[in-house]
């Protein structure tokens, strides 16, 4: 078992705001996240998620942001 821990995430599904105006390495920045989370998460692994996980500023526009959280494997 391993703990983890990532913040900063800044998801942006409902209102796009495309990471990639702070340079090339973050165009398709979720899609890197979901690789890497794949790749190195196993099922009995802890990721604790302290914050900055969205860019939202209204909770209606987390709801895509959360789902995607909740699709990677726990």
């Amino acid at each position: 078992m391993a703990i983890y821990v990532i913040a900063d995430l800044h998801l942006s599904f409902a209102q796009p705001k495309p990471m990639n105006i702070f340079g090339e390495n973050w165009t398709n920045h979720e899609e890197k996240i979901k690789t890497n989370w794949n790749s190195t998460v196993k099922p009995d692994d802890t990721v604790i998620l302290p914050g900055d996980f969205s860019w939202a500023t209204y909770l209606e526009d987390t709801y895509k942001d959360f789902e995607y959280l909740n699709e990677l494997p726990r």
